[in-house]
């Protein structure tokens, strides 16, 4: 399953966007169950991270995908986002049920989480 986040400025003025360390696969996002508790999550950012990329300016009402990562629908806390065969399935595969995905980090205004359906 694809998780994607769009940051899109709902502002009046320009605005600029920080964009997500491409070296840690998957730092940007975590997966957390219709109670609140997290599913899913990154391990920490990669070590030795050079630069911060620089940022997007968003005019009002421009959006941008800001980051999209695979989550296999398993269990997972801290090495998920490692590379190769083993990431992402730490655990079994999460119940059937309501769940939303959030950024990581927070971003400083208000973020609407999304919601999705895990059928089974």
């Amino acid at each position: 399953m694809a998780v994607t986040i769009d940051v899109t400025n709902s502002g009046s003025a320009a605005c600029a966007v920080a964009m997500p360390y491409p070296e840690t696969f998957g730092s940007t996002v975590q997966i957390l169950d219709a109670s609140g508790s997290v599913v899913w999550a990154p391990g920490p950012r990669a070590e030795g991270v050079l630069a911060l990329p620089q940022p997007i300016n968003l005019n009002p009402g421009q959006s941008y995908t800001w980051t999209t990562v695979m989550w296999d629908q398993h269990y997972c806390q801290g090495s998920c986002a490692s590379p190769g065969a083993s990431a992402g399935t730490e655990g079994g595969l999460v119940p059937a049920g309501s769940y939303r995905a959030e950024p990581l980090p927070q971003p400083p205004s208000p973020a609407q989480p999304a919601t999705f359906i895990v059928s089974g």
